[in-house]
């Protein structure tokens, strides 16, 4: 089932790893907050231990050193912090520590003689499939192991190695990438896979529109990997319709002067600063909006896997050339530091939902929603006319959201405001018919306004939208027989 099927909802997520670690946390220490922030600190370390062991691997000779400061870089790095400091952050760190556990159990398959090679690629192929259950952009995961495989042959001075031989290794990881998309765009199919939005726009009618923002985000994504100021998720970026327009074309220079280095870098015998460059391009790919149309442009949190290769490239440049070598360890020690500090600054604007909706607030006042999450922080600490002012504000924005309108009315039946709530909960319907929450708060009402009749009407229609609710269930048949 979809990610949030226990909600009675849909989503185009789908994420069991993600949902299954979850289990198992409850399922040991509880609902513990620390429990939640402990697992992502245990994958991300991991995955800069992963760095470390492939840095290594993959540039023979390297001064380990160099792959601890460039592994450093990578874990201190604030641009990561979201997905760190949220607890429900997991998806990245998580499918991240799996891909690379694929790539390592695969170098470890080329590395050994006959019979273990595979023993490892098993180990590799059940990996990449626990990378791709626990976020969907893992499904590159079968070209990374390819690109690295040909830079490491190309590394030996072996030469470009024959299709035939590539097929023959590469075959199960590409057929499980294809069984898994079959079953994304079939019964995993579960909110239009490829399109998360619900009208047509200018963005998802107009490929060359994509592909001129695709340009600017992804230089602006690098930007923040090398100066990460003005950091804040939730980045409010315009679609470009203009190829002449400056931030495209500095973009598309950006682009083109990446793939002209990974060229050069191929042509210098420097395969591995070749792969990092093409590990960023592949592993940011499913978030470029070419071909999945996602409904964000630029979220920080796309660079989680991408910022991989940036790192590999400095690493493998400071391997090749001596100058590098002798600055990077210093630099790269005296960056992590700055970063590590940045990072730790960042950390308090997820002290809690209220705090950190009003963090995001500031700089993105336009967004419906985040007034909406922000009512429903203070709503919780009980403070619902303030609630109430931050519902309204977001309705003024934007009135497409049938959970603004259901939480005002939530609101408003908190402090008694009975018909008030009712028109919300009923406002809520009228954009989302399906929005089966408002009938159950509208039983509620109804119960409290000693209407029973109504009341039953209302759980019945949520029921009909949702089913599987039994504890609504048992409330319809008590309250049935109340009314007999």
């Amino acid at each position: 089932q979809n990610y949030i099927a226990g909600f009675g909802t849909q989503s185009n997520y789908y994420r069991p790893m993600q949902l299954l670690t979850y289990c198992a946390i409850i399922n040991t220490v509880g609902f513990k907050l620390w429990a939640f922030h402990a697992i992502n600190i245990v994958f991300h370390a991991g995955g800069g231990v992963l760095i470390f062991a492939l840095i290594k691997r993959l540039l023979q000779g390297i001064n380990p050193l160099v792959a601890f400061a460039a592994s450093l870089l990578w874990l201190a790095h604030p641009v990561h912090v979201e997905e760190i400091a949220l607890p429900s952050g997991i998806a990245s760190p998580q499918h991240f520590f799996f891909l690379l556990l694929g790539v390592w159990a695969f170098l470890k398959s080329i590395d050994d003689p006959p019979p273990r090679p595979w023993t490892w690629r098993l180990a590799s192929l059940a990996a990449y499939l626990c990378a791709i259950l626990s976020k969907e952009s893992a499904i590159t995961g079968c070209a990374l192991i390819l690109i690295t495989h040909i830079a490491v042959i190309e590394s030996k001075g072996e030469g470009f190695p024959s299709v035939t031989r590539l097929l023959k290794i590469h075959a199960p990881f590409w057929i499980l990438a294809t069984c898994y998309i079959t079953l994304r765009f079939t019964v995993l199919d579960f909110d239009n896979t490829l399109n998360f939005y619900k009208t047509q726009n200018v963005l998802t009618e107009n490929p060359i529109y994509r592909f001129y923002t695709f340009l600017t985000v992804f230089a602006h994504g690098l930007r923040l990997l090398v100066v990460p100021t003005g950091l804040h998720p939730e980045v409010t970026w315009p679609v470009f319709i203009n190829p002449f327009d400056t931030t495209v074309m500095t973009g598309a220079l950006v682009v083109l002067a990446l793939l002209a280095l990974a060229g050069w870098s191929w042509h210098k015998n420097l395969p591995m600063v070749t792969l990092g460059i093409s590990w960023y391009f592949i592993s940011y790919s499913p978030m470029s909006n070419l071909v999945a149309m996602i409904n964000a442009l630029f979220w920080e949190h796309w660079l989680y896997t991408p910022s991989f290769g940036a790192v590999l490239a400095l690493a493998a440049a400071a391997t090749r050339y001596p100058v590098i070598a002798k600055v990077f360890t210093p630099v790269a020690f005296a960056a992590a530091l700055a970063l590590g500090v940045q990072s730790f600054n960042r950390n308090p604007n997820w002290k809690d939902s209220e705090t950190y909706f009003s963090y995001l607030l500031k700089h993105e006042p336009r967004k419906s929603k985040l007034w909406t999450n922000l009512g429903m922080a203070v709503s919780n600490k009980g403070r619902e006319q303030e609630a109430i002012r931050y519902y309204a504000q977001a309705i003024a924005l934007e009135d497409v959201y049938p959970e603004t309108r259901h939480n005002l009315g939530n609101a408003l039946l908190n402090i008694g405001n009975h018909a008030e709530a009712e028109k919300q909960f009923l406002r809520a319907l009228e954009i989302k018919p399906d929005f089966f929450h408002s009938y159950l708060q509208l039983a509620n009402l109804y119960y409290i306004k000693g209407d029973k009749h109504k009341a039953v009407e209302s759980l019945e229609k949520s029921l009909q939208i949702y089913p599987d609710q039994p504890q609504v269930r048992d409330a319809l048949a008590r309250l049935k027989a109340e009314v007999r």
